[in-house]
């Protein structure tokens, strides 16, 4: 499917650009965006807890099928796939109502920082975070 000028494209995630680091899951998490180039914005993900290494993601956000896609590599998993649920200025989500945990991925931009919400799932669980531009 082609998409049309309205339609999302990955360029207008480019404020997620950057390093960004916070406090998240019990220790600190870094997230680093590339720029995005060739239809895709590639990104890494990890947690670090009391010097060791917790959690680790390699993340693409991608056009496939006329539709924006955050598709998250963990270890030794298959790839899933989140849809493009709302796209705003500075601000995404995405969805999947059939994943145990999370079913909803929400970024939002508030000048240098980056609020994370993730949500859904078994007693409702919520994991919320700040990311503030790490310094080079």
């Amino acid at each position: 499917m082609l998409m049309t000028a309205d339609e999302p494209r990955i360029d207008r995630l480019a404020w997620l650009e950057g390093a960004w680091t916070g406090s998240a899951f019990g220790g600190t998490i870094d997230e680093v965006f590339a720029a995005p180039a060739g239809g895709v914005v590639l990104a890494t993900s990890r947690v670090v807890t009391d010097g060791q290494l917790t959690n680790r993601e390699f993340i693409v956000l991608a056009e496939r099928d006329g539709i924006l896609i955050y598709e998250v590599h963990l270890p030794k998993r298959e790839p899933h796939v989140f849809n493009l649920e709302s796209l705003g200025e500075q601000s995404v989500v995405w969805a999947d109502p059939e994943n145990d945990w999370p079913k909803l991925i929400t970024y939002i931009r508030t000048g240098e920082a980056i609020e994370v919400k993730l949500e859904g799932g078994p007693g409702g669980r919520v994991e919320q975070f700040t990311m503030r531009r790490k310094a080079r």
